[in-house]
């Protein structure tokens, strides 16, 4: 299937913008405690299993390990992508984005992205890796999956890579292949394209901490000044359509572009899917509409999330694809991938 026939128009929606908070505070036990909570989502829905509890792998706080664990305080940005889904659901946290500094020798502006580096942590939590697929040959494997990084090299490239939550180390590093990933013109990249099988496979919104080692030269107060600085305060809040369902057959797709020439109500042409990311490898017809949330990162750099309810029985919790390179992650809340 060419990527022209499957272009859907992307719409620019309305989406709320809800406010985020944080807390550090010291434990007298030589540990700091560090919260993040949606407040705004806690008063709004009044009930008693709202979560509220110690949980240092929720999205809300694994792009935060670089300052609490490794002691260093350049967080760059942090962006938080909230999602509905559904009336009988919590909110799920869907993403988390980082930008920070990338390669120092990198070119500006080659491809975009450079001097910085894209870091993307999907909302499964501590979610295993369980399946690559490659050139249409799939095979399993068992990794606790942290986050994938964007990068771009000195020779003007856009990579990434894998990094494990329980290992420091990175795995084999990508290249995506400028050629093959512009659209046609010199200013957009696709990323790569996400799906979630249901809400419940991602983590809540909530109330989460985590309680780190204090180190020497962190305080609260300059904690709580580091992160106002690199929390955006206010996370997008995505809703789907009141003539929408999240419903059993349908999963939420993702996908996420790079662009360099603001933001535009444009046809954007999505690779398509493996088909072996779905239980039934003939896709089903789809005709819905995608819809775009904007993110800019600054200067002439924006993200382009765009997303839509689709019809399709996903193989995995999540599903995870750029490029001839797919893979599959299990949830940590619960799987619901087919015995």
């Amino acid at each position: 299937m060419s990527e022209a026939a499957i272009s859907k128009t992307s719409r620019k929606s309305s989406t709320p913008q809800l406010p985020v908070d944080y807390e550090v505070e010291d434990t007298g036990d030589g540990r700091l405690r560090v919260q993040v909570q949606a407040p705004s989502l806690t008063r709004v829905i009044a009930h008693p299993l709202f979560p509220y509890r110690e949980e240092p792998t929720h999205p809300f706080l694994r792009p935060l390990r670089r300052l609490f664990v490794e002691g260093s305080p350049d967080l760059g940005r942090v962006w938080y992508i909230l999602v509905s889904g559904g009336p009988r659901t919590f909110p799920g946290v869907l993403l988390a984005i980082v930008l920070t500094q990338g390669h120092e020798k990198a070119p500006a502006y080659v491809r975009g992205l450079a001097p910085h580096k894209l870091s993307v942590f999907a909302g499964w939590g501590s979610g295993f890796l369980t399946s690559c697929i490659q050139g249409g040959v799939s095979r399993k494997v068992e990794m606790p999956i942290d986050h994938y990084t964007y990068e771009e090299r000195p020779n003007g490239v856009i990579t990434y890579h894998l990094t494990s939550f329980r290992t420091p180390g990175k795995t084999k590093r990508h290249i995506l292949k400028s050629r093959r990933l512009l659209f046609g013109n010199e200013h957009d990249l696709h990323l790569f394209r996400l799906g979630v099988r249901q809400p419940l496979a991602l983590e809540p919104v909530g109330t989460f901490w985590a309680r780190h080692r204090r180190l020497p030269h962190l305080t609260p107060e300059r904690c709580r000044k580091l992160l106002e600085h690199a929390i955006v305060p206010r996370a997008p809040f995505i809703q789907l359509p009141e003539d929408e369902t999240w419903s059993p057959g349908r999963y939420l797709d993702l996908n996420l572009i790079l662009t360099d020439r603001g933001v535009e109500d444009v046809d954007y042409p999505i690779p398509p899917w493996p088909a072996n990311c779905f239980v039934d490898e003939k896709l089903l017809p789809d005709a819905a509409m995608s819809r775009m949330v904007p993110l800019p990162l600054g200067d002439h750099l924006h993200l382009l999330l765009v997303w839509a309810s689709r019809p399709g029985l996903l193989a995995n919790d999540f599903v995870w694809y750029s490029r001839g390179r797919a893979a599959g992650a299990r949830s940590r809340r619960a799987s619901h991938s087919p015995p």
